[in-house]
Order: structure tokens, then C-alpha cells, then sequence
């Protein structure tokens, strides 16, 4: 492997299609969420207002080749309560397998997202330049807006040079309030091992 790039968790390798294909929407104090999975793991998390979400969907269905059933599955029931902890500042990382769906570059940014903690933000730039490809940011930003699992890869922890929080797929007003969330979230985490 060369050096500088970082390596592809096999949780971020586009698993095939094993078992029923399950969706089901998740409250959130943000909003309403999608959840599709499989047994493979999680392919979708996607506000249900987000202007992607049927494109997405889409393309788990074409992939996987079957739509999916309104039911919760074991992957859901596990990111439900896992979101609950998340936004009640008790929980920072996840531990659901995921499987989603994108080309090797994306999957290659996404796996490079899951290196930046909670509260932590880089800028696009940084990103392209850990992945080995210093000039391609606004790549990184095109695979960033096209995440399928916002929050569990964590996509709102990407800012431009600007200053500002940039876009968001959920919105910037729910990507401030994520890195909030995480900010206090992780300050209370480091005060209670002190």
C-alpha cells in the first residue's frame, strides 16, 4: 500500500446484499431519520427532508437488487438506541457494522472521515492531502456530499478554509448543532476520566 493513503476498513467495502433489505424511520432531535440495512450492516442514515434521500435509496435498491421492507432488523434496532445515546451526549462512537454503497473514491474518503473524533473538524483540503491527493479537495467535497450514513460517518466534521461551516446534506443548521453536541459531549467524556 502506498504511504499516505489511508487503508479501507472492510466495515466501508460495499458488502453484497445478504438477508431482507429493512427501512424504518428514526426520531431524532434533529429531525426524522431513514435507516436501511441489511445483515450485511447499515447502507443508509438519511434525514428524511434530505433532497438526496430518493437518489440514495435508489441506488441501495439497484445494488442490492430488492426493495425494502418496512421493519426494523437487528442493524436498526441498534442504531436507534445507539442515536438516542448519541444525542443524549452518552455515546460519541458507534459500534453498527456498515456497509455502504459508493465507488472506491468514496469509500476511500468516507474511511478517511472516521478518522477525525468527535468535536474535531478538518478542512477539505487537509482531507485530500491525508488521502495522498493534495489537489483534489474539491473531490473529497463531491464523495463528502454524496455520504450515505451522515453522523456515523461523520461528514459534518468537514469545514471549508472559509471560515464557515460550509454545506451540509442535513443542513448547516443541524451540522453546527452536531459538532456541538459533540464538542460538550466529549469535554464531559475527558472530565469524567480525569
Amino acid at each position: 500500500m502506498a504511504a499516505g493513503k489511508a487503508p479501507i476498513s472492510p466495515l466501508l467495502v460495499p458488502a453484497p446484499g445478504r438477508g431482507s433489505l429493512c427501512e424504518q424511520e428514526i426520531d431524532t432531535p434533529l429531525g426524522t431519520m431513514v435507516g436501511i440495512a441489511d445483515s450485511a450492516g447499515l447502507r443508509l442514515l438519511q434525514f428524511a427532508d434530505a433532497s438526496k434521500l430518493p437518489a440514495q435509496r435508489v441506488r441501495i435498491v439497484r445494488w442490492i437488487g430488492r426493495s425494502p421492507k418496512l421493519r426494523y432488523n437487528k442493524q436498526l434496532k441498534a442504531l436507534k438506541t445507539q442515536l438516542a445515546e448519541y444525542f443524549a451526549g452518552k455515546r460519541l462512537r458507534f459500534s453498527i457494522a456498515i456497509a455502504p454503497i459508493g465507488t472506491s473514491w468514496q469509500l476511500r474518503v468516507w474511511q478517511g472521515l472516521l478518522h477525525y473524533g468527535p468535536g474535531e473538524t478538518v478542512f477539505y483540503k487537509d482531507l485530500a492531502q491525508a488521502l495522498g491527493r493534495a489537489q483534489a479537495a474539491r473531490a473529497v467535497g463531491s464523495a463528502v456530499g454524496a455520504n450515505p450514513l451522515p453522523i456515523l460517518v461523520p461528514c459534518h466534521r468537514v469545514v471549508p478554509k472559509a471560515g464557515s461551516l460550509g454545506g451540509y446534506t442535513g443542513r448547516p443548521w443541524r451540522k453546527q448543532r452536531l459538532l456541538s453536541l459533540e464538542t460538550a459531549a466529549d469535554k464531559m467524556e475527558s472530565t469524567a476520566e480525569e
